[in-house]
């Protein structure tokens, strides 16, 4: 897809990973529709629960969005690494899930959901497998309310797998991010569901800068 002026993108938008919190539309709107990259809620198919401190209980306002849910940093900071928040991610890192370990290679960006990198998929000696794609693995914060929408995220993203499983051939043009495992880490600040999506382009958030904030040709909506 090409882009008019100003600057034209050279690269697909990324709807696989959270990667900042938009401002564009009304408050929620952006967010809704994907900080994750998909939606911001985060995926796994557990039940699990972490625990949650009233501090973190009140990062949702009554209408469920602070000022904190919307920005434009390139970096997180570190407010948000505590207990119910992000968890401490770092290059090099060894990230398992029932049948797959990834590593952890160079961080792709963040949202107010979570933080998102590029991981590879090893053995069991760190060794990379051969003729397998780097992807994109979400990490998100560990609050219930997070790890509650994350698991309502994995639920719609494999019943969108099994839409495109039953079709008739399989769709090669199916046209939504596809979730390709999900999992809980457990670190010093909780219990994160970690999502795992097929690595692609630029952000939402970069789509928008890219455009001066004064919004993306209705065309590409």
């Amino acid at each position: 897809m090409s882009f008019p002026t100003p600057s034209p993108p050279t690269t697909p938008v990324n709807t696989s990973s959270e990667m900042g919190s938009p401002r564009l539309g009304t408050p929620g709107q952006a967010e809704a529709g994907f900080e994750s990259g998909v939606s911001d809620g985060d995926y796994s198919t557990s039940s699990h629960r972490s625990p949650s401190s009233s501090s973190e209980e009140s990062e949702s306002s009554s209408s469920g969005h602070t000022a904190e849910d919307y920005s434009d940093d390139d970096s997180e900071g570190q407010e948000g690494y505590k207990p119910g928040g992000y968890h401490p991610v770092t290059v090099g890192e060894i990230y398992e899930s029932k049948d797959r370990r990834y590593r952890v290679l160079k961080k792709l960006g963040w949202g107010h959901f979570s933080t998102v990198w590029e991981v590879a998929v090893v053995d069991e000696n760190g060794s990379r497998v051969p003729r397998t794609e780097t992807l994109a693995l979400k990490v998100q914060k560990s609050a219930p309310h997070y790890t509650e929408a994350a698991s309502d995220e994995v639920q719609l993203l494999q019943c969108v797998s099994r839409k495109k499983a039953s079709s008739h051939p399989p769709s090669s043009t199916f046209h939504c991010v596809e979730l390709s495992d999900s999992f809980f880490h457990t670190g010093p600040h909780g219990n994160h569901m970690c999502m795992v999506f097929s690595l692609h382009g630029q952000n939402l958030l970069w789509l928008i800068k890219e455009y001066d904030y004064k919004g993306i040709p209705t065309q590409f909506v």
